[in-house]
């Protein structure tokens, strides 16, 4: 058969491909998101705490838990009524026995909660980026009232 044509042949080259590496990756994301990247280091730091002084430490996760879903935990309250409707008035206290638990349990969580939802307005685009939600019930517009 012989060899085959040099048309045919691959190009190998002496360079090798320069490959972007993983570390490089991740911090042009962290570079571009800033206030993202800045959220997501106090999550995990104060998730750490957490260990060692829970009301502290819940007050950050539930004040970053609060700027990114205070949208979405509005829609789902002015839903209930609609879930008391479908599902029934014992599931509705269910749910709200479970809340008060976890008001009861978790006090700094939800005190920082609160204050992540009541500040949200003042960091506007900063560090919450709108995104439309793929699960029932949030559609796309009703995030965008």
């Amino acid at each position: 058969m012989g060899t085959p044509p040099e048309e045919n042949k691959p190009n190998v080259t002496d360079e090798t491909p320069v490959k972007p590496t993983m570390l490089g990756g991740i911090v042009d994301v962290f570079k571009t998101n800033m206030g993202d990247t800045i959220a997501y280091l106090a999550l995990a730091a104060s998730l750490l705490y957490c260990f060692f002084e829970p009301f502290i430490g819940g007050i950050i996760v539930g004040f970053i838990m609060g700027l990114y879903f205070s949208k979405h935990a509005f829609i789902l309250s002015s839903q209930f009524r609609e879930f008391l409707i479908t599902e029934g008035i014992f599931r509705g206290f269910i749910i709200i026995a479970a809340l008060a638990a976890l008001v009861i349990t978790a006090p700094g969580l939800c005190l920082g909660m609160m204050l992540g939802t009541f500040t949200r307005p003042f960091f506007g685009k900063k560090v919450v980026h709108e995104e439309p939600t793929g699960g029932k019930g949030l559609s796309k517009n009703k995030l965008d009232k």
